[in-house]
């Protein structure tokens, strides 16, 4: 199903014959796979379990979703792996130009909060990731309820003059500060620590156990299924830009139909 903007949501379900499939896909309504977001749609898709029989509806697990702004393409990629987190992706539009987003702050998702990472350039959009649970249905839920504070936050920060997005997100910019400087922290309270340590008369099984901490870190480090990044990330600063957009193609707010195709 698409709407007017192109934003477009998809329904997967299998199963042995196609009366079956077509059976547990109606027990759908299309209807419940848009939502309006501060007057944005937001298209998501699912795939359905095989739980539902035909006559009641079946588990639903979100595998992306996709909201359209006025030159700005959101979308969230769910199925990236049980465990793994959701992936972000800004985007411009086709026809806008490719500096459309070089204004972005990277960390313009991360302040809403833990779950969410900073942007990272890529190509012409910039790329993020969102922390989710591992097992259905709370993953599915925990990441529709994330996507509606995404959406809701774009509306209104891309409505606002930059500088009033470092006004209003302060506090929460500079709590994103400290999270990303966390791997490099505890680098440096270890690096301290075994220096420390031939300065302190210590019993020599604590000795032992601080020489086989290192690999031990090393093992766990590399057992994660997200590498910590190491940085020192640039402070905080208000935009001196009048606006988000280059001349041009600032954004006039939403103009989406929900009309179907």
């Amino acid at each position: 199903m698409t709407l007017d903007s192109g934003a477009a949501a998809k329904l997967i379900a299998e199963g042995r014959t196609p009366a079956n499939v077509l059976s547990r896909i109606e027990t759908v309504a299309p209807e419940s796979q848009f939502q309006l977001v501060a007057g944005i749609p937001v298209a998501r898709s699912y795939r359905l379990d095989q739980a539902g029989d035909g006559t009641r509806p079946a588990g639903m697990a979100l595998i992306s979703a996709e909201a359209r702004f006025d030159g700005l393409t959101l979308a969230l990629k769910a199925d990236t792996g049980k465990g793994y987190p959701a992936e972000i992706e800004l985007s411009p539009q086709p026809g806008r130009p490719l500096e459309l987003l070089d204004g972005l702050p990277d960390d313009l998702l991360a302040t809403l909060g833990w779950d969410w990472k900073v942007l990272r350039k890529r190509g012409t959009g910039w790329t993020g990731a969102l922390r989710a649970p591992r097992n259905e249905p709370r993953r599915s839920r925990r990441i529709e309820i994330a996507l509606e504070r995404t959406v809701a936050h774009l509306a209104r920060t891309l409505a606002e003059p930059p500088r009033q997005f470092h006004d209003r997100m302060v506090r929460a910019r500079w709590s994103v500060v400290f999270r990303r400087m966390i791997p490099l922290l505890l680098s440096v309270v270890l690096i301290a620590g075994a220096s420390a340590m031939a300065f302190v008369d210590i019993p020599q099984e604590f000795v032992m156990l601080m020489m086989n901490l290192p690999p031990l870190m090393l093992l766990m480090l590399f057992g994660m299924r997200e590498l910590p990044r190491f940085e020192i990330p640039p402070l905080p600063r208000a935009s001196q830009a009048a606006a988000w957009f280059p001349p041009g193609e600032r954004r006039a707010g939403p103009s989406q139909s929900a009309d179907l195709k």
